[in-house]
């Protein structure tokens, strides 16, 4: 295991078990630290009562205590698992990771750390973001070693390689890198691993930051890794090649490197056979674009391109509108602000009240407004298609979707249709633009790899026919079944 930043080093142990309990007391002046002198203090036990389990305390360590201070040589004997030190800073890691300290006179300089954390956690529980109903129904949890094992459920392979390091001064999270090695791309692997020991920063607490010092930074809204808490589907990704990322504390695993196309795919579209993964994956499409156009076009068609449509429904509209106070631009923007307002309180109110919110939102404020004549029939139509549209997105590219709409909503207000089309090439050449550790964010489409693009990662095709895994992420071995062959290509 690897610590990032500078840690105080080579300051040794004193001599007495007194005098080392007292160097631990002045570097973790903690009330929670306890210090218990046994055998006339010729023994000193430290530990935290906060961190480690009390029952293996009394069970495992307070029986062999006089024969360890009788003949601390047979340490190994008495207590399997633990670990002697001769360093100050080493001691201050183990405590604040959760084991026990012995110190004895007949062992003078040195320090026994046994581990006997106890942190608490959830049960492994349904996945509550990544909705599916006919896959696995286990998720990541917040404790890592939990993470890891679920992971090596699904992947039974001595080529699965775990590496594990450590940030930040104070917080020192535990990060794995997770990824096969006979099948990942070595140098993906080791720009990961090189900018987690570059890392010198006091503390991470979240995915988010510790993605912000590995990820290339771009001033994008769309997401440059992928998040998911489903372990198969994880599994499924280190399978193509993919690198999974752990943080200490996340119930999710973060995959790279990240295309688009990936990111589509419902949780369960493994298990729906040859055709239903392609109309799936077509209606998410679909989903994201009337997310995204439907409140434009609208308004673009209202107001500068109104002669494009039929006289008998431009008149309907006409009508639908002569009794608004304000322009239908301001209505566009004030009700799709009010749609992200309902959206967010249905994502991050706690229990019942968030779909409460969204039923009081969307059946009484929305009648209400059309009845009051603050908004249109057709706007509240258009309202409805939008937020359907969000909801069926993938959650990570749902937060473009909703930030990109109001730039179309203002080029749609002041050029139209012609407004959109430009907005629409430069978000495209934006998409083309973005990398995830050098991959192509539109890949296989922009660099174009038709292989791929009507392979699994578009229209899925049998697992009977799939002999090549995809080579998107440039995997070492391509090869899945004989005759699929394998190297890297």
């Amino acid at each position: 295991m690897s610590v990032t930043g500078s840690h105080q080093t080579g300051l040794p142990l004193a001599q007495h078990p007194t005098s080392i309990a007292a160097q631990l007391k002045a570097r973790l002046p903690a009330d929670d630290l306890t210090i218990l002198p046994i055998d006339d203090e010729r023994v000193q036990c430290l530990f935290f009562t906060t961190l480690i389990d009390q029952k293996r305390y009394h069970r495992e360590i307070v029986p062999h205590l006089q024969a360890w201070a009788r003949e601390p040589e047979q340490w190994r004997a008495l207590f399997p698992q633990s670990k002697r030190l001769d360093q100050l800073e080493a001691a201050v890691d183990e405590l604040l990771h959760g084991s026990v300290l012995l110190l004895g006179a007949g062992d003078p300089g040195h320090a026994l750390a046994i581990p006997l954390r106890n942190i608490q956690h959830r049960s492994i529980q349904e996945p509550s973001v990544e909705k599916n109903v006919i896959g696995a129904k286990e998720s990541f949890t917040e404790d890592f070693e939990i993470n890891i094992g679920l992971l090596r459920r699904w992947v039974k392979d001595p080529q699965l390689d775990v590496r594990c390091y450590e940030v930040g001064r104070r917080s020192r999270s535990k990060v794995g890198v997770v990824y096969q090695a006979d099948i990942a791309r070595p140098d993906y692997v080791d720009k990961i691993v090189e900018r987690i020991e570059a890392i010198d920063i006091d503390a991470l607490h979240a995915h988010r930051e510790l993605m912000d010092m590995l990820i290339d930074r771009r001033v994008t809204p769309f997401p440059l890794y992928e998040m998911t808490e489903i372990p198969s589907k994880a599994a499924a990704g280190l399978a193509k090649g993919r690198i999974a990322v752990f943080f200490e504390g996340s119930p999710f695993a973060v995959m790279l490197p990240t295309v688009m196309m990936t990111m589509i795919d419902g949780p369960e579209n493994m298990l729906q056979g040859i055709l239903v993964p392609g109309f799936v994956k077509a209606i998410r499409i679909v989903a994201q674009l009337l997310a995204l156009y439907a409140a434009p076009l609208y308004l673009a068609i209202v107001t500068v391109d109104s002669f494009i449509l039929p006289t008998e429904f431009g008149l309907t509209i006409a009508s639908d509108q002569s009794g608004l106070p304000y322009a239908p631009v301001v209505e566009v923007v004030l009700f799709m602000i009010i749609l992200d307002i309902f959206i967010e309180g249905t994502s991050y109110v706690a229990g019942n009240i968030g779909p409460a919110i969204n039923v009081f939102g969307s059946l009484v404020i929305g009648e209400a407004a059309t009845q009051t004549g603050l908004m249109s029939r057709m706007m509240m139509i258009i309202t409805a298609i939008t937020v359907i549209g969000t909801y069926l997105a993938s959650y990570q590219l749902s937060y473009a979707v909703r930030v990109w709409k109001y730039p179309l909503i203002a080029a749609a207000s002041i050029m139209g249709l012609y407004g959109i089309m430009l907005l629409s090439v430069g978000l495209l050449s934006h998409l083309c633009s973005l990398q995830s550790l050098g991959v192509p964010y539109m890949s296989p489409l922009a660099p174009l790899r038709l292989s791929d693009l009507f392979g699994r990662e578009v229209i899925m095709s049998s697992t009977r026919d799939a002999s090549l895994r995809t080579g998107i992420y440039a995997p070492q071995d391509r090869g899945r079944q004989p005759g699929g062959g394998g190297g890297a290509q």
